[in-house]
């Protein structure tokens, strides 16, 4: 009984067992339906602003005197998948470069014009930039750089220009804002509380020859350039040449929580006109009640009734999200209200999400009322009905479906695709139920193909991928990736550009102990290590702060990728240390643009041509309480080894009368600039070349840099059979060659123009006279002994004497008389009848005309 008692408990756990695993398999089927769901709704977003590439950037010239107008053009690709309005360019004139940055602003214009660009839109621009009328002379980058009207910046394309000129100009220098007695970072965020007065100090610095009298001013904006708040002017300063004075100045007395920018730049007092370089302070009011938005970018520049819009936001929240305790403070909820309105400012659609405080992206959809055209887009940030932000601006609809167009109407598929898509992956998810608890034979293969399938029909998308952000840290940072543009095919030798810039997102403040690293992978998920920021600061040095102070209070354990793993194949192009935000053209960013040289041995490293990543990876601190990381790629793609190519080729006959030959030529390039190693060549009267009459392979081994590019094939004289590598009379050839260039890659074989050769020899010339030294005036006699060949026959003569009478004769055995004393050349011409010709010319020597005789009778 004992034994029955405890089998029927064994049978009982294991039914519970099955139960349970059961459960366990649908719970986590359930929770992989809902992690879909959630993805697809709420989809991963980096903080990496909208990409839009300058593919090139072309001027009228290059030198230019102060006042002169820039006009050129930029050629402008948007590579994301919504429309990006409210675009402008700000024209910046930049200098004093380190490691290509630029760490000087001359001056900084926003343009009138305001543009927009399509999804994947490739276009060209033009645009004008007037200088300045007083602006220092040398060589300065000239920087159009892509923003929004609320000046967050975006791409931006440099070009080194020359400017002239009287040099009347001022430099601002050596500037700090100075809080408690302390100068501190002007880059670096500084915070206040409502209602104080910000301190500033710089350096004033007359480098001309001019005495200038000029009057500072300052221009505050609220969080960057664009959104303009106040402006205050200063009393006059006079500086004489080579004088340099310090400048104390306050910035506005502000109350309201922001991040704020302040600019200074100083005027001429008697023209009004801009004199001086420019300097930036960012200050900063803390508090809750402060949001932003940032980008806001619709799906369409259009819509018809029904049919629902799509608007994709970058917020970012408070500009201090952590107390002093270094710890963070957590994020405040609010709403993001996007509201669509027609020309007549009809409301047309309305929607709104709630979200957290911080630095974010979010969707915000609404159905359409009507039919809309040229949409105006309001957004806003309201917490506890306050609006803390409100982004106006209009957008173009530069594509208008026409009246009935059925290409145009939006299915109802597109219309709640959405939907739709989450009632079938529900359906797969029963069916999967269903198959798993009947244990139907095959169930385990049917779930499978079920789930590939549903997953294949939830993520076949047209999404287009440009710079992809892998790990963006604990702490908000974003980056403005600029270059290399996506999808790019580099060569072993190639040049790449990488440029960009990383800033705090909800501030744009202060970063320290910068490091910067630069990496190509294989196109595949790289794994990430963690490191200990701390230890020795990942090896960055700070300008503002010594190693000893690299102790932030949170943040320390950062993600790095791991470079020398052997599954994976990652190849470190280098590292930089950028400078504290303290220095630079706009202290806030820190901006890179390094060159690399993309190796030539990569395939002994395991790389292969096809789809790489090109990582850029920052670490920093922000001051020295946290510390901000973001890893990043570029999506592109390598061409180990490019097989060199063939082209220009030709085909030269030679003298058929003296050298009867061919010159076949070509010309040996390679992408990759490798050298020629190797090359074969083949003729055949064939052309299939199944045996080639000449089949020349020729290696290189003792000249390092070949520059073999011909070869010349001479034509049987005699017999009229071809001998060893020779070509016939009378018959086509066709000819190839193949490359290799100095990897031993070859181009394949690339054909030549087929050719005939002659029917037959050309004639042999000769000729011979009598008397062999003929006096002058003597008649000589010229006889022919040419030959021709074939079934041809001589078909005409052409003789020429020099000094001759006659001069010349058509003949085939002319005599003629000699007028003159001397060496006389001769030449005969045979044409044979089948039409081919060649000559010949002998030298003749006439000695001096015999004495004059008479016969006389002896008696």
């Amino acid at each position: 009984m004992g034994r029955s008692y405890t089998l029927v408990v064994v049978k009982i756990i294991m039914k519970k067992m099955k139960i349970m695993k059961k459960i366990i398999l649908l719970f986590s089927f359930v929770i992989l339906f809902l992690g879909i769901f959630v993805f697809y709704l709420f989809p991963i977003q980096a903080m990496i602003v909208p990409q839009v590439y300058f593919t090139n950037l072309t001027i009228d010239k290059i030198n230019f005197n102060p006042g002169d107008i820039i006009t050129g053009t930029v050629s402008l690709w948007n590579y994301e998948q919504f429309v990006i309005s409210d675009l402008v360019f700000n024209f910046q004139l930049l200098g004093d470069e380190v490691d290509g940055v630029p760490t000087k602003m001359i001056n900084s214009q926003m343009d009138s014009n305001i543009f927009q660009l399509s999804s994947g839109e490739e276009t060209d621009k033009s645009f004008s930039y007037t200088l300045p009328s007083n602006l220092p002379t040398g060589n300065f980058v000239f920087r159009i750089q892509l923003s929004n009207s609320r000046g967050e910046e975006m791409s931006w394309e440099d070009k080194i220009i020359t400017i002239g000129g009287e040099n009347k100009f001022l430099t601002l220098g050596n500037y700090w804002i100075v809080k408690d007695g302390v100068k501190l970072s002007p880059g670096g965020g500084v915070d206040y509380k409502s209602g104080e007065i910000p301190e500033i100090i710089f350096d004033v610095n007359n480098d001309s020859n001019f005495t200038v009298v000029a009057f500072p001013k300052i221009i505050t904006y609220k969080r960057n350039q664009g959104q303009f708040l106040q402006e205050n002017k200063g009393a006059d300063i006079i500086l004489k040449p080579e004088q340099k004075q310090t400048i104390e100045a306050f910035l506005p007395q502000l109350t309201d929580p922001e991040s704020y920018l302040s600019e200074v730049r100083l005027y001429d007092t008697e023209t009004e006109e801009e004199i001086s370089s420019l300097i930036y302070f960012r200050w900063i009011i803390s508090g809750q009640d402060d949001a932003e938005i940032l980008y806001v970018n619709p799906d369409k520049d259009s819509y018809e009734a029904g049919e629902e819009a799509e608007i994709d936001i970058q917020i970012t929240g408070p500009a201090h999200t952590y107390s002093e305790d270094t710890h963070l403070i957590p994020a405040e909820e609010g709403v993001v209200e996007v509201s669509l309105f027609n020309q007549e400012d009809e409301l047309m659609c309305q929607g709104n999400q709630e979200v957290s405080l911080e630095s974010g992206q979010v969707s915000v959809s609404c159905v359409v009322s009507e039919d809309l055209v040229n949409p105006k887009i309001e957004t806003k940030i309201i917490k506890n009905d306050k609006i803390l932000d409100d982004y106006k601006f209009e957008v173009e609809s530069k594509n208008i479906p026409s009246e009935g167009s059925s290409e145009e109407k939006i299915s109802f598929f597109e219309k709640n695709k959405k939907i739709i898509l989450f009632i079938f992956i529900g359906f797969i998810l029963i069916m999967i139920i269903i198959f798993y608890f009947k244990n139907r034979k095959g169930s385990l293969s049917v779930l499978i193909l079920l789930i590939l399938f549903s997953m294949g029909i939830l993520f076949n998308t047209n999404n287009v991928f440009a710079a992809t952000e892998v790990d963006g840290g604990l702490c908000d940072t974003t980056i403005a990736f600029n270059k290399p543009v996506p999808n790019h095919t580099y060569n072993g030798g190639d040049v790449i550009n990488f440029s960009g810039k990383f800033r705090v997102t909800s501030c744009g403040d202060g970063l320290f102990f910068n490091k910067i690293t630069f990496y190509i992978a294989e196109d595949k998920e790289i794994p990430l290590t963690t490191a200990n920021a701390c230890n020795g600061c990942l090896g960055a040095t700070s300008s503002g702060y010594p190693q000893s102070t690299c102790s932030c209070g949170w943040c320390n354990q950062i993600q790095v990728l791991q470079e020398n793993n052997s599954n994976f194949k990652v190849y470190k192009l280098g590292t930089i240390y950028p400078s504290d935000i303290a220095s630079g053209a706009k202290p806030y960013w820190v901006e890179y643009n390094q060159n690399f040289i993309i190796p030539d041995n990569l395939d002994g490293l395991g790389f292969s041509s096809g789809p790489v990543r090109f990582y850029v990876q920052y670490s920093g601190t922000h001051w020295n309480s946290h510390w901000h990381w973001n890893i990043t790629y570029q999506p592109g793609f390598l061409n180990i080894n490019n097989p060199p190519t063939v082209n220009n080729l030709s085909v030269l006959k030679g003298d058929c009368c003296s050298n009867p030959s061919y010159h076949l030529s070509w010309t040996y390039s390679d992408p990759d600039s490798d050298t020629q190693s190797r090359f074969g060549f083949q003729a055949d009267n064939n052309s299939n070349f199944s045996s080639p009459t000449v089949n020349r392979d020729i290696l290189n081994l003792s000249n390092p840099s070949p520059t073999i590019n011909n070869q010349t094939i001479v034509v049987s004289t005699s017999p009229d059979t071809p001998g060893s590598n020779q070509f016939a009379y009378n018959t086509t050839y066709y000819w190839r060659v193949n490359v290799w260039d100095s990897e031993l890659t070859d181009s394949g074989w690339v054909n030549g123009s087929s050719f005939i050769t002659p029917r037959h020899r050309y004639p042999t010339v000769d000729f011979n006279w009598s008397p062999n030294q003929p006096s002058q005036d003597e008649d000589v006699q010229f006889t022919d002994q040419s030959v021709v060949y074939g079934e041809a026959s001589k078909s005409s003569w052409s003789w020429a004497f020099l000094d001759g009478t006659p001069g010349s004769s058509s003949t085939q055995n002319p005599i003629i008389k000699f007028l003159s004393q001397g060496i006389k050349t001769v030449t005969l011409q045979i044409t044979d009848s089948s039409g081919y010709t060649c000559s010949k010319t002998e030298n003749v020597n006439v000695n001096i005309k015999l004495p004059g005789w008479e016969e006389v009778i002896p008696w």
